[in-house]
């Protein structure tokens, strides 16, 4: 699950915080509840958070539940800067370590697409919608 542009849409309006979407929130949370779906969190956030700081800020959003881990940190190569990974190559990772086979990826980074239809693609302006929950639902069930 991807955080910005899927739970907290991007917008262009001056001086408007970008926050977490109600209606996004919502709509992960109808996947959680109709599926028993757990949640990995792939997004950029987890540079700057560690999970315990991610699901304390999922849940006062109103998640039903935290994430049970983030896909792996990239690694720092020598000069101290991250090896750069593409976000569906660190899914794909994840997957693959943990032996996952029924899964959706939520994201809006286009480069996910590789996962066919169990892509969940974004529009950043919108975030996750009750109609792509209703999809995610339909691929995992």
């Amino acid at each position: 699950l991807d955080i910005d542009g899927c739970l907290i849409p991007w917008t262009r309006k001056p001086g408007v915080k970008h926050e977490f979407e109600p209606s996004c929130i919502k709509a992960a949370n109808y996947i959680i509840d109709k599926t028993g779906a757990v949640v990995v969190i792939s997004s950029s956030w987890r540079l700057n958070f560690n999970l315990e700081q991610l699901n304390e800020m999922l849940i006062d959003a109103g998640f039903i539940c935290g994430a049970i881990r983030t896909t792996k940190l990239p690694e720092k190569g020598d000069s101290g800067l991250y090896i750069a990974k593409t976000r569906a190559q660190e899914i794909q990772e994840d997957i693959t370590a943990h032996q996952i086979i029924n899964f959706v990826v939520i994201d809006d980074d286009t480069d996910t697409k590789v996962f066919g239809e169990r892509c969940i693609l974004c529009d950043v302006e919108v975030g996750l919608t009750q109609k792509l929950a209703i999809k995610a639902v339909a691929v995992l069930q």
